[in-house]
């Protein structure tokens, strides 16, 4: 079984070199995080995977999944009290191959990073198009930062009516598919923006965000555009609670990270509590004096553009760098 697994496994690390999006998100965060856990992939490597041991295997499920490690969350008809005499059980006897003793502490987290690593990026790849991230640190702290920083993706990248998606689509047609994204990790935080382009265009499509988002940024965001903003927001959290496995899902992340609850209740007052003022210096303490990380995959952008960036160096990752696929090795990483 454990030999049928590893087959699927690698063909889900393969398939992710058949989705330029995806791989240029694994290789953006790889490059951030370039000697820390969170940049290691979540399906591990073609050398992990393919030398992954029963044994290991074993040991490692019986050292981790134990009981006190474990939180169980439950939406739809079940009652609290019903859901407590089902798993009443679980903690009561030794579990198999565990022995009596405790083994592990549950710890939330890791170390955060203590270093990340800006700069631009590219890796040369035998397709059509430019796939690109263009990433900044987005620190935020309370539950109001928080909303604030969904608020920010939503105004600089969040649909048809984005001020990116208006000024790279648009306004010059250089690419089909532009979107922000937030990337709330436990102890860090990121803001992203995707694009596909033309490769001829791919470093000035770099330069425009960054404008973009700075001018737009001074300028701040409207109080017409704040109200339209918060409604969006509230009408896509209703509608996730139509979902019981969104509610779950909910309910163990709040639970993992030891947040209270959040109602809709609760989450529209915090939405609605935050002025422009809140949001405008959220996204421009994000963007004073920032060193953004941008990561390129495609074909080789043409001289010219490269030439654009001035004294900004391209680090290039050749497709034939890394001998089992991405992520690159600890050793290519410290020559790149």
């Amino acid at each position: 079984e454990l030999e049928k697994e590893k087959q699927v496994v690698l063909q889900e690390i393969a398939s992710v070199r058949e989705q330029p999006e995806e791989e240029v998100f694994d290789l953006f965060i790889e490059t951030i995080f370039p000697d820390h856990p969170l940049g290691r992939s979540i399906t591990g490597t073609v050398e992990s995977v393919s030398g992954m041991s029963r044994a290991r295997l074993v040991r490692f499920f019986h050292q981790h999944y134990r009981p006190q490690n474990m939180i169980i969350a439950i939406a739809g008809g079940v009652s609290f009290d019903h859901a407590k005499r089902i798993f009443s059980d679980l903690g009561t006897d030794v579990w198999p191959g565990r022995g009596s003793d405790v083994a592990t502490v549950p710890k939330l987290g890791m170390e955060p990073p203590t270093q990340t690593r800006s700069g631009t990026f590219w890796k040369i790849a035998p397709i059509e198009q430019g796939h690109l991230v263009w990433g900044i640190s987005a620190p935020v702290t309370t539950l109001a930062e928080r909303l604030a920083a969904l608020l920010i993706q939503q105004w600089w990248g969040g649909g048809m009516s984005s001020v990116l998606f208006d000024e790279i689509r648009e306004r010059r047609g250089w690419a089909y598919t532009i979107y922000a994204s937030h990337l709330p990790f436990q102890d860090t935080h990121w803001m992203t923006v995707y694009a596909g382009v033309n490769p001829d265009c791919a470093f000035t499509v770099k330069r425009r965000i960054e404008s973009t988002l700075k001018r737009v940024t001074q300028k701040g965001l409207s109080s017409v555009d704040l109200k339209r903003l918060q409604q969006s927001l509230i009408y896509q959290y209703e509608l996730s609670l139509e979902s019981s496995e969104s509610r779950m899902m909910t309910l163990a992340n709040q639970a993992l990270l030891g947040r209270s609850p959040l109602t809709l209740k609760s989450y529209k007052e915090v939405i609605h509590a935050l002025t422009p003022a809140q949001v405008n210096a959220l996204a421009q303490k994000w963007l004073k004096g920032v060193k953004p990380t941008f990561v390129g995959l495609g074909p080789k952008p043409p001289k010219s553009e490269v030439n654009a960036l001035g004294a900004t160096s391209v680090s290039w990752i050749d497709e034939g760098s890394a001998k089992a696929g991405w992520p690159l090795s600890r050793r290519h990483r410290k020559k790149l």
